[in-house]
């Protein structure tokens, strides 16, 4: 600034005196404009969550209980004439896939035994008990044939 500045400008800058301000009041050391400030920006915080952000939210929810409520069991296809038909199914479950895979094998379940089996047998799938049972071993196996 030394170097730079001219001299006329340095000259008003020396003969400056600083201004005398009233200084703000203070309750134990701590400043009331800055207690002001920190206030207000509570406040407004608090009126934007109020005002913008739980309009939003509500917009949200509503928007999760149109696209993910209501009946969620059903699958739909598209039939010959372009139509989308819907149908109601039966959600799935382990337990329940178990006991009509023991009570009634489907027809790839069906060949896979007969192979083992070979192709005169008949067995069912109760014939080879259940591997959650633990009776799937290989010397279970090795006695089938």
């Amino acid at each position: 600034f030394s170097c730079f500045a001219p001299l006329l400008l340095k000259d008003v800058i020396a003969s400056l005196e600083p201004l005398l301000l009233k200084s703000l009041p203070t309750f134990k050391g701590i400043d009331m404009k800055s207690v002001g400030f920190s206030c207000g920006i509570l406040g407004a915080v608090v009126l934007a969550s109020h005002f913008v952000l739980n309009p939003q939210v509500e917009q949200l929810k509503r928007a999760q209980e149109a696209l993910c409520g209501g009946l969620l069991d059903f699958v739909f296809l598209e039939d010959a004439l372009g139509f989308i038909v819907p149908a109601k199914t039966t959600p799935f479950t382990t337990e329940e896939s178990w006991r009509i895979y023991e009570e009634s094998p489907t027809y790839a379940q069906r060949a896979v035994i007969s192979i083992v089996t070979g192709p005169e047998s008949a067995l069912t799938a109760k014939d080879f008990g259940s591997p959650r049972d633990g009776s799937w071993t290989l010397s279970g196996i090795a006695d089938l044939q």
